[in-house]
């Protein structure tokens, strides 16, 4: 995985932090940082081409993070409404109560509760939040037909999996 940040204590200095992935997750992850600041610049968002997404992220939310523990991780989930007409993703480290959330309306102008998404059709953990983040853009970046797939993929009845999780 890599993560592209522009650091906030060298102007315009552009670094890449690079997380190797190891077999075991349990052992810590390595970690090198680069820059890449001598990358010529055209000022597009293709002047990292190759990398899947460009955050900035404190070094200390990566580097804090406790291998093989869900307390920094994260889920990508999908609601839809009753009628499957609509359809809702999102991130968050908490899902059921995000669920409970979207079910009673708790902010009333939000896009879920304008469209009634309700009914947790699918959802996946990631060990860490940013890569639960870039999934979830990956995911909302994709067509109708790509994010049925999915959800077909996980729930083929389109089953409300709250019962599922509720406890998690």
């Amino acid at each position: 995985m890599v993560f592209v940040f522009n650091s906030t204590s060298v102007a315009s200095k552009w670094l890449v932090l690079e997380k190797s992935c190891s077999s075991s997750r349990t052992e810590n992850p390595a970690f090198k940082l680069t820059d890449v600041s001598h990358t010529k610049s055209t000022g597009k968002k293709s002047d990292f081409d190759g990398f899947l997404h460009m955050y900035t992220y404190s070094l200390s939310l990566i580097f804090s993070r406790k291998v093989g523990t869900m307390g920094m991780g994260g889920y990508v989930y999908i609601t839809c409404s009753m009628n499957h007409s609509t359809l809702y993703t999102g991130v968050t480290s908490k899902l059921a109560a995000r669920i409970v959330q979207h079910r009673e309306r708790y902010y009333p102008g939000s896009f879920s509760a304008k469209y009634n998404c309700k009914k947790l059709v699918y959802y996946k953990w990631f060990d860490t939040i940013v890569e639960a983040i870039v999934e979830e853009k990956r995911i909302k970046n994709g067509s109708r037909r790509k994010k049925e797939m999915l959800i077909n993929s996980m729930n083929p009845d389109w089953k409300d999996l709250y019962e599922q999780i509720k406890f998690l």
